[in-house]
């Protein structure tokens, strides 16, 4: 978190190695497939086939994290006037105005796989995931509730644990 205390703009971001870290525990774990999977008879005996399921089933669960790390790490800046997010795997920026936020809910957990994401939703219909993992995030929270005027909802999840 970053506060500009002349200007009131406040930045979050998740952990910067974040990403690079998922990326490479990924590749540690397609390595270890690899090397698993070049014995020969690993699928004559049933135990070399579960290993095989268990080697498949991995590797899809690290790369989807992966894969939804990267479509939510957003970079948030707080202004008095807009929320701007900004993800820069896809080169995105949205600016918000407060007005137009209606909405501050969780997602279900089937939808990011038992991972704890909020969602900002707009007038609009614009939404914004924002993960408990966000470095500030309780003060991320009491920032958008003290500054969307409009908000009608407002149920996040508050911590990684929270139901």
């Amino acid at each position: 978190m970053k506060a500009t205390a002349q200007s009131g703009t406040v930045s979050f971001r998740y952990l910067a190695a974040d990403i690079p870290l998922w990326v490479g525990f990924g590749l540690f774990v397609l390595y270890g497939s690899y090397l698993g999977l070049r014995d020969p008879g690993v699928f004559t005996s049933l135990k070399g086939i579960l290993l095989f399921l268990l080697i498949v089933s991995g590797n899809l669960l690290v790369w989807w994290v992966v894969w939804k790390r990267l479509r939510t790490n957003w970079h948030f800046t707080l202004t008095p006037t807009h929320l701007i997010a900004t993800l820069w795997s896809r080169r995105e920026r949205i600016e918000i105005p407060w007005e137009m936020i209606t909405r501050v809910t969780k997602l279900p957990r089937m939808e990011r796989g038992g991972l704890s994401y909020s969602q900002i939703e707009t007038a609009q219909g614009r939404k914004v995931p924002v993960g408990t993992h966000l470095i500030g995030y309780q003060q991320f929270l009491e920032e958008i509730r003290k500054r969307a005027v409009n908000c009608q909802t407002f149920d996040p999840y508050l911590t990684e644990w929270d139901r």
